[in-house]
């Protein structure tokens, strides 16, 4: 018989960041993908900054530790609303958690000019990247686009942060700032959206450890 705690548990979990400077502050996650979670955590961060991510529960055994990256802030009360990239994907069991909202991919909001270019046009359209996930981007355009069609879109001002991805439009829906377009990306792609657009910088090395078994009540 499985000693894991079924979903009605009264198993308690604590989400703690491990900082680079030797702190672990508490953290509260809101969603959490199969390899990201966004949290709030009691301290502010920025993008780009590598840090640990630990469950654990109420006896102090850990039932997650591993290296993150913060590719997405937004300033909180006391903290920072953070987006993070996990090196080491969450269980079904800690996917599945109640107590916070599970996403098949998690969306961003950002607000960042770009330019796209229909596939065999020339034309370079001015529009703004609303927001963006793991898979998918949505940019508000000024004008509709034909679904399916696909665009190759650019974002930033050098070529040391320049991201150019190609993408297919999905949906779209009028309002009154423009075309609310849909883009699926290829899978991954979306990640070079996240605050640490131009480099991929190595993650703290974080030796895996495995959910410990509870005890029967």
């Amino acid at each position: 018989m499985s000693m894991l705690p079924e979903l009605n548990t009264t198993v308690q979990l604590f989400p703690i960041v491990e900082l680079a400077d030797g702190r672990s502050v508490g953290a509260k996650i809101r969603q959490a993908g199969r390899e990201e979670v966004r949290l709030d955590v009691l301290t502010p961060l920025k993008t780009g900054a590598q840090v640990v991510l630990r469950i654990e529960d109420e006896q102090g055994d850990i039932w997650l530790r591993t290296a993150s990256e913060v590719h997405w802030t937004h300033a909180i009360p006391g903290g920072s609303s953070v987006g993070l990239y996990l090196e080491q994907p969450l269980t079904d069991q800690l996917l599945s958690w109640p107590d916070w909202d599970r996403r098949e991919s998690l969306r961003y909001p950002l607000d960042l000019p770009v330019k796209f270019w229909w596939q065999g046009s020339t034309k370079a359209i001015s529009a703004r990247l609303s927001n963006y996930s793991v898979s998918g981007l949505g940019l508000m355009s000024p004008e509709r686009a034909i679904l399916g069609r696909p665009a190759i879109i650019a974002a930033g001002s050098s070529l040391q942060d320049m991201v150019c991805v190609s993408a297919v439009p999905c949906w779209q829906v009028d309002s009154t700032e423009g075309v609310m377009i849909g883009f699926e990306l290829p899978a991954g792609e979306g990640k070079r959206f996240g605050g640490q657009r131009q480099l991929k910088i190595d993650l703290m090395p974080v030796a895996p450890l495995l959910i410990p078994p509870l005890t029967a009540s």
